[in-house]
């Protein structure tokens, strides 16, 4: 998988999308995506394809619903030492400074949920950093190997870059596709912290 434009996390959404049908063991991102692939000066290609009816294959799914969290799991989890919730919104959100032009009505984040942004994880040139770098961002949260990670965002987009790279590390993870837009929705006994005072 790679992503042509800015937004790469497209290609992670895409990668999740494939662990939960049970194909994640034979996908790939390429990392740095085409951007990075063109200034190394590789090979590209402006030809088309014309697509051709063929008898239908078979392609297996074995759906992996493990790798989701829905907002019970969440709910059920807050204040579990075990398992983390990690906000991968802008700081601002996930402190509450913004609120999406008045979408969110509570603006804030998930009760317990650490942050760490989604545009931290990578570099300059839409790089990965590198896994030294990547677990210092997870200990500076106050997470540390084998713990289960719960990943979520505005809507489960860039949660999937938090999801990708926390499973390359090693942690049992699971995202959490409603993510903030539903939370916001839900009553209070689905609780939300925020830490910016705007006295």
């Amino acid at each position: 998988l790679y992503y042509g434009g800015d937004l790469f996390a497209s290609a992670f959404r895409l990668y999740f999308t494939f662990d939960y049908l049970g194909l994640a063991d034979n996908v790939f991102i390429l990392d740095g995506g085409l951007k990075n692939w063109i200034n190394a000066e590789l090979k590209t290609s402006v030809d088309t394809f014309s697509l051709k009816s063929t008898a239908p294959g078979q392609l297996n799914f074995k759906v992996n619903s493990a790798v989701l969290a829905d907002k019970n799991d969440v709910k059920e989890i807050i204040g579990n030492e075990e398992v983390r919730i990690i906000d991968a919104r802008r700081d601002a959100f996930y402190t509450g400074e913004k609120d999406g032009d008045g979408r969110y009505k509570r603006p804030g984040h998930i009760a317990g949920a650490k942050n760490i942004t989604w545009l931290d994880l990578i570099d300059e040139n839409q790089k990965i950093k590198s896994s030294d770098k990547l677990r210092r961002y997870f200990i500076d949260q106050e997470i540390f190997g084998g713990q289960k990670i719960i990943t979520y965002c505005h809507v489960g987009l860039r949660a999937t870059v938090l999801y990708t790279i926390a499973k390359c590390l090693g942690h049992s993870t699971k995202m959490y596709d409603g993510s903030y837009n539903e939370w916001d929705r839900l009553d209070d006994s689905y609780g939300v912290d925020y830490t910016f005072d705007n006295k």
